[in-house]
């Protein structure tokens, strides 16, 4: 435990008993005796039976109307949160009580935002493309969604994904135990046109051109068949274009959860969740296209260079 949480503790229990700024002359000392009433049972929770305990003590509380959403409650729960080294919890709950101007100044400044800098670091992007590539944080879902280069993020793992023209999203995780500066990683590059060329799976523009594998009349070389090379042709065609299928199919996909995202309905503590599944989701779906249309590609390659060398054969089987 740090210095600066250890002196804010005392600084919490003076701040207790102070009238907080922006309430009502009446109300200020009924809200603040029945927040110190909630404290010390909160204190008492937490002795008896943990941590959990004391935290459904102070939701449970949030939720009271006679509490107002109070960001004293939010400063307990952070602590508690810090204590247990639930880092994002604790940014959450320390921002919340920095934003209540019912908590006096001097208390927002030195405990609530000290505490938010005690349990979050700066994270620096270094190698963006270009200023159109975006960055969106997926873990910790309380902070997910548009990140800035150089915003603080809570410590521990930080799953986040990296989006650039021409590139496929990339994810990746990285953990944060102070400022640092991360190289950003994009994803391969999207392909435009057939990724085989036409003479060897067919389509070409003359209608009345003979496919190639036409010409692969069945014959026996050394007791070998060709007809593996047609089989392993087949399968690799289907895979290539079921990859690009699912990659179209999921780009589109991918494209309406960020709508969402940046028309701010991904909200903490609602529909953040949902969002941050759909995220990954799309994600996954990504990573099946590039193995289908690669492990497709590959199929092709091998079909092609089987054939050849069954070419070969022949050749030297047929010569003088």
């Amino acid at each position: 435990m740090n210095t600066l949480f250890s002196l804010s503790r005392p600084l919490l229990f003076i701040a207790l008993l102070t009238i907080p700024q922006g309430v009502g002359a009446q109300d200020a000392p009924d809200l603040m005796a029945r927040f110190n009433a909630l404290a010390q049972d909160g204190d008492a929770v937490y002795k008896r039976d943990g941590a959990n305990a004391a935290i459904e003590h102070y939701e449970r509380a949030l939720l009271d109307p006679r509490f107002e959403n109070f960001g004293r409650i939010h400063l307990r729960m952070a602590q508690i949160h810090q204590d247990e080294r639930r880092y994002p919890e604790a940014a959450y709950h320390f921002m919340e009580c920095e934003r209540d101007r019912r908590v006096e100044e001097i208390d927002r400044k030195f405990i609530c935002k000290g505490g938010y800098e005690e349990v979050t670091a700066p994270l620096v992007i270094r190698g963006l493309p270009s200023r159109k590539a975006q960055i969106f944080i997926l873990e910790p879902q309380l902070f997910s969604g548009p990140f800035t280069s150089g915003d603080r993020l809570p410590l521990g793992l930080v799953e986040l994904t990296v989006e650039a023209d021409g590139h496929r999203p990339m994810t990746s995780k990285l953990t944060l135990e102070g400022p640092r500066e991360w190289e950003a990683r994009l994803g391969l590059r999207f392909r435009e046109g057939q990724l085989v060329p036409e003479g060897f799976v067919g389509g070409g523009e003359d209608p009345e051109a003979v496919h190639p594998m036409e010409h692969m009349a069945p014959s026996d070389s050394g007791g070998s068949s060709r007809w593996p090379v047609y089989v392993t042709a087949g399968v690799g065609a289907a895979l290539v274009g079921a990859g690009v299928g699912v990659g179209i199919d999921n780009r589109n996909a991918f494209e309406q959860t960020r709508a969402t995202q940046r028309a701010g309905q991904c909200a903490p503590m609602t529909d953040t969740t949902a969002c941050g599944r759909s995220i990954a989701d799309a994600l996954n779906r990504a990573q099946l296209a590039d193995g289908l249309w690669i492990s497709g590609s590959v199929a092709l390659t091998s079909a092609l260079v089987w054939w050849l060398f069954f070419d070969d054969a022949s050749e030297k089987v047929e010569a003088p």
